[in-house]
């Protein structure tokens, strides 16, 4: 289990458990959008109460690229 310091930071960025974590970006060789779009292809049960989450540093217009994925 985590120490309460980093749950609590989750819990302030709307992170909550169980998920998945990927460190990416729009670079075409981190294939972010196949991640996005295989995450979605998941049995819902299976992605029942799970979350993706993507670490990356995004400029506003890529934001809203990967938001449209």
């Amino acid at each position: 289990p985590l120490p309460p310091w980093p749950r609590e930071a989750f819990r302030c960025l709307g992170i909550h458990d169980p998920f998945v974590l990927t460190v990416a970006g729009t670079d075409e060789r981190k294939n972010l959008r196949g991640l996005i779009e295989a995450f979605a292809r998941l049995r819902p049960e299976t992605r029942a109460g799970q979350q993706l989450v993507v670490t990356c540093a995004l400029d506003a217009p890529e934001a809203d690229r990967v938001r449209a994925w």
